[in-house]
């Protein structure tokens, strides 16, 4: 039996009946786990602060829950783990990946890693830590104090744990499941089946806008994306998101807003995902308000691809693009081509203010290295590149890209 078999049967062994996720690559096989028990309710969620509530919810009208996710989701629910589990005395399980941990080949991930216990101490959350089947007995008198004293613990499993269910071949969860559809094709879906699943990926969507990217700043999201683009075509103008999902697109909005406000003229063009921007749906209608001069490029594959390809809203009913025009951007777009993407590019990319393009593609990546930069590195260069433009610009301009 794998340990993530194991581990299962011990919360089934304390009623625990269903499970609220955010994915990582480390809890892959023990997603799968919960997804092949039909005795078990698994729910999905698009970020961890959600998956909290849908979990608490769950206690509240009698069945116990259990929270699975990455150690960074703890930084993403402290406050409502204060002003909602804690307040109102109710007991969530914490099932943890303890990114970071020796085995980890992300250096962002460590960082979080190395503060963890402290902060959890810090806020009296007791914890305990489980690096083999042989100290799940460990695990199950720390479910049974949280039941005790009516309080979450949160459970952390660091690399060595997962190590031999990582090992094992796995079979793409979502291969099988339909691709995003426009708004306009609910209905005739609805009567005739889901149309045919695109065929191409996010890498030859991301060669294309490289292909066709000149002097804009570009800021891509984390993950398999930044290692794709990197191997693709690195620039100076590059920004890569090493940590913080769901953030690249606030953070291309704030840089876009302040270098217009200080006279710059270049285009700035920001790629997410489908997951990341699931979690910030908010950004959109910010964008919509401030109309920068930002060309966001939706990649939707519907899935967690750089988690081990587990499946999205997008692969639903949710159509980013109907939800963006919904939210006040007009300039919206969804396609599903690499010819119609690149006609897409020569309008967003010429054309100023917000925009947004859905891009339509199916799961799966080819397999990239880590990228080289540091994060320091990274953002030490875009600012130099940021500054290499200011020596050519007015003076106020090059005096507020200095102090920056």
């Amino acid at each position: 039996m794998s340990a993530s078999a194991e581990l299962l049967q011990v919360l089934k062994a304390h009623a625990i009946q269903l499970y609220t996720s955010f994915p990582d690559k480390w809890l892959g096989p023990f997603l799968r786990e919960l997804e092949a028990d039909p005795t078990l309710l698994h729910i999905p969620s698009t970020i961890e602060r959600e998956a909290l509530g849908i979990a608490v919810g769950a206690q509240l009208a009698g069945l116990r829950s259990a929270l699975v996710m990455p150690n960074s989701g703890i930084g993403n629910l402290l406050n409502d783990w204060a002003s909602l589990a804690y307040n109102y005395g109710i007991t969530v399980p914490w099932i943890v990946s303890d990114r970071g941990s020796t085995g980890e080949q992300m250096t962002t991930q460590m960082i979080w890693h190395s503060r963890l216990r402290d902060v959890l101490a810090a806020a009296g959350i007791p914890a305990a830590n489980c690096t083999s089947t042989l100290q799940l007995p460990d695990i199950a008198e720390l479910l049974e104090y949280g039941y005790t004293t009516r309080q979450c613990v949160a459970a952390l499993f660091p690399h060595a744990f997962w190590r031999e269910d990582l090992a094992m071949p796995q079979i793409n969860p979502g291969s099988a499941l339909r691709a995003p559809l426009p708004v306009s094709e609910l209905v005739a879906w609805a009567k005739s089946g889901p149309p045919q699943q695109a065929t191409w990926r996010r890498y030859d969507a991301l060669t294309c806008l490289l292909d066709m990217l000149d002097d804009a700043w570009l800021f891509v999201t984390l993950g398999d994306p930044c290692k794709e683009v990197y191997s693709i075509r690195d620039r100076e103008e590059t920004f890569y998101m090493l940590g913080s999902m769901g953030v690249v697109l606030p953070l291309g909005l704030g840089f876009a807003r302040a270098y217009a406000a200080l006279g710059g003229q270049r285009k700035t063009v920001v790629v997410d995902g489908d997951g990341s921007q699931l979690m910030q749906l908010g950004s959109l209608g910010t964008l919509a308000r401030e109309q920068p001069d930002v060309a966001l490029i939706i990649i939707d594959n519907g899935s967690y691809g750089s988690t081990g390809d587990q499946p999205t809203l997008t692969r639903t009913q949710v159509n980013l693009a109907g939800v963006a025009q919904a939210l006040g951007l007009q300039n919206t777009l969804m396609v599903g081509t690499p010819h119609a993407f690149e006609a897409r590019l020569k309008t967003v990319l010429t054309s100023p203010g917000p925009s947004v393009t859905v891009v339509t593609v199916c799961p799966g990546a080819p397999v990239t290295p880590l990228l080289p930069l540091p994060a320091i590195a990274i953002a030490q260069r875009f600012r130099e590149a940021c500054g290499a433009e200011a020596a050519s610009l007015p003076p106020a301009f090059a005096a507020g890209l200095s102090s920056s």
